[in-house]
């Protein structure tokens, strides 16, 4: 059966323009198309559907439904064919301003938040107990001389270090290679019982070889108080100042003084402050103390938490040798890989594996030391800033010691001659200056909400407007369309 079909008369050029109010509503009022003023003629190559796009232009639509549409301020006297053109055009001028405003402060707000801004904030909390430090002491030489001297390995030690071209490294090779730094450390070093004359701990005196500890570290062997190592819980303290601190008198014994490539030039004792169960960087971050003198060392904790990306830089990255991520543990891992890869063997100061054996001594001058310069030039550690982590700071201060009247006392108590004190003995005071500890909290400055509310800010200071006026414009655009290319029903 053919088709009903409508013979149409070519469009009159009246019917481009834009439509009156009679043949167009808006889009917020429906949009009905009122009957046409000229007669319809009919044609028969024309469907009987025809569509509002074949009547009005999809812009008509839009142009007519902004006043009524959108809730901005202005808008109405902008997009009204019915007021004057001078006026029409001033709050046009006046709406682009203020969109121009807005598209400003959008955009800076927006880039301000994509670069992820971040603040600090620092409080103080006040505590009933403060975990201790865990305190090393590290003396300044490292081989005792009535140890070494007239020894093959003391031989070997001294020529390393007064003349090392005329060294003739095959000539100790047996001894080298029979013995590693290990046991030259532990069976030549300093002795706990000899250095450390006393020690006490909130007045108490401490047995040294139950609270101490000795620990082979990148400076050499180390004396360690509060070790986590030990397998004894972490001591801690309820009041702050000297009497409920630790206090040590330490014997520097400058007579072992041995020349080694290890020896430094000066005499004393190298102290860290560390946070319990971390590895100690006794070089990097020690400080050190000279005999004659009596160093008091008040404590301040700091508790640092930084954030993680994209807000900040810090990672607990995941550590081979570690259950613990530190910078501390991180770098001492990397140093044992580079020295691993390079020697076939792990350092003395590394993390004990039962995999891979220590460098025998004929591997640590021949590798291991060469290589040091190399890794120090040429290798890089990837060891981020731990997200949260514990630091001691020490405020120092001295004064000689012993007094005249105290270096008798001392040397009828200690059967010290009275010259030994100044040039061997030191006493040390460690201390909490008050029982409080400072809180440093990285914390998201520009959040999306605050993202959010500064947009609707901007959006009511300049077009009176809300975020509903995003949905108000998806709406126009959206509805407009839809009416554009719907069909209009059968006229017969």
């Amino acid at each position: 059966m053919p088709r009903n079909l409508i013979k149409v008369a070519p469009a009159l050029e009246t019917d481009n323009v834009l439509p009156e109010k009679n043949g167009l509503e808006t889009v917020s009022g429906g949009l009905q198309a009122l009957p046409a003023k000229t007669p319809a003629v009919f044609h028969e190559d024309i469907p009987l559907h025809t569509r509002y796009r074949d009547k009005v232009s999809w812009w008509a639509i839009l142009y007519r439904s902004v006043p009524d549409a959108i809730g901005i301020g202005g808008m109405k006297y902008a997009f009204n064919p019915a007021e004057v053109k001078w006026r029409r055009f001033s709050w046009l001028l006046l709406v682009m301003a203020a969109f121009g405003a807005l598209t400003y402060q959008v955009v800076d707000r927006v880039q301000h938040f994509a670069s992820h801004p971040k603040s600090v904030d620092v409080s103080i909390e006040y505590t009933d107990s403060i975990i201790f430090p865990t305190v090393a002491i590290c003396n300044y030489n490292t081989f005792r001389s009535s140890q070494l001297t007239g020894t093959e390995l003391g031989d070997f030690l001294t020529i390393a270090s007064t003349d090392p071209t005329s060294l003739n490294m095959t000539k100790y090779y047996d001894v080298l290679t029979s013995t590693n730094m290990s046991y030259l450390m532990t069976e030549y070093g300093h002795e706990l019982d000899l250095s450390v004359v006393f020690a006490t701990y909130s007045r108490v005196d401490l047995e040294k070889k139950a609270n101490f500890s000795v620990k082979l570290t990148e400076w050499g062997p180390c004396f360690v108080f509060n070790d986590a190592d030990n397998g004894y819980p972490p001591v801690t303290v309820q009041r702050a100042g000297k009497s409920y601190g630790l206090e040590l008198m330490l014997d520097v014994q400058q007579w072992e003084y041995f020349f080694s490539p290890f020896t430094r030039q000066s005499a004393g004792f190298q102290i860290l402050l560390y946070d319990y169960g971390s590895v100690p960087l006794i070089e990097d971050q020690g400080f050190g103390i000279s005999p004659g003198t009596h160093t008091h060392v008040g404590v301040e904790v700091t508790d640092v938490n930084n954030l993680k990306p994209p807000f900040g830089s810090c990672e607990d990255k995941e550590l081979k040798y570690s259950d613990h991520y530190g910078y501390a543990e991180c770098d001492q891992e990397c140093k044992a890989d580079f020295y691993i890869d390079t020697c076939g063997c792990r350092p003395y100061a590394a993390p004990d594996l039962d995999s891979i054996a220590e460098c025998n001594n004929w591997e640590f001058f021949t590798c291991v030391l060469s290589g040091f310069a190399q890794f120090v030039t040429n290798h890089t550690c990837d060891c981020p800033v731990p997200c949260s982590f514990r630091t001691y700071k020490p405020t120092i201060s001295t004064t000689k010691f012993p007094s005249t009247f105290w270096t008798n006392v001392y040397s009828a108590l200690f059967s010290f001659p009275a010259e030994v004190f100044p040039e061997n003995i030191c006493f040390l005071s460690i201390y909490f200056q008050e029982m409080s500890i400072q809180q440093i909290n990285q914390q998201v400055d520009y959040t999306f909400f605050s993202l959010l509310c500064d947009i609707g800010g901007s959006l009511g200071l300049w077009l009176g407007g809300s975020v509903l006026t995003f949905f108000e414009f998806f709406d126009l655009f959206s509805n407009s369309i839809y009416v554009y290319t719907k069909r209009v029903p059968n006229r017969r």
